[in-house]
């Protein structure tokens, strides 16, 4: 964990929690891990299989950790992985622009305010993912989060101890911006 960066990790056992209800679904994938602290999300997605994961955090020092984490890590050559520093509404624009497209998208901002809410907005303005997508968005159980925005929608809501975990999909409805 990057020290004096005001970071929450994922607790271990949310983390395996999460990946146990998406475990069918990492293989393969594109990630985005956003607010990434320490990359642990990301990374996991890597270790089990995703095919390559991009990090967005606007501290310093969590770039630093996350470069620090990956360096370690036994991957295959052609696993692609990319890393920026950024405010993550304006990663989320800069990656529409690159026309990445991800798989599985992770979501992990400061507890108490509405970030959440921002970012889906932005996800759902700036087609960064695929009509089968899954985003992830981890906040404090007590927060609220919206059921919906735009082409959004809620797929399935687990709380532990005192984390929630929202998973969102384009909804079968709605059709992908343009």
């Amino acid at each position: 964990m990057p020290k004096g960066a005001d970071v929450r990790p994922t607790p271990d056992k949310v983390r395996e929690a999460l990946f146990n209800i998406i475990k069918t679904r990492v293989e393969g994938e594109s990630v985005l891990d956003l607010f990434a602290g320490s990359g642990a999300l990301g990374i996991e997605a890597l270790s089990r299989g995703a095919s390559s994961a991009t990090f967005v955090d606007i501290k310093r020092r969590c770039i630093e950790t996350i470069r620090k984490n990956i360096k370690g890590l036994p991957l295959d050559s052609d696993i692609e992985i990319r890393i920026y520093q950024s405010d993550t509404l304006k990663a989320i624009k800069k990656l529409n622009d690159s026309k990445i497209r991800f798989g599985l998208l992770f979501l992990d901002p400061p507890y108490y305010g509405e970030w959440v809410k921002k970012c889906l907005i932005y996800l759902d303005r700036y087609d960064i993912f695929n009509h089968s997508s899954l985003i992830i968005c981890e906040h404090f159980k007590k927060d609220i989060v919206p059921d919906k925005v735009g082409s959004l929608g809620v797929m399935r809501k687990v709380v532990y101890g005192d984390t929630g975990l929202t998973f969102y999909t384009r909804r079968r409805d709605e059709p992908s911006p343009s």
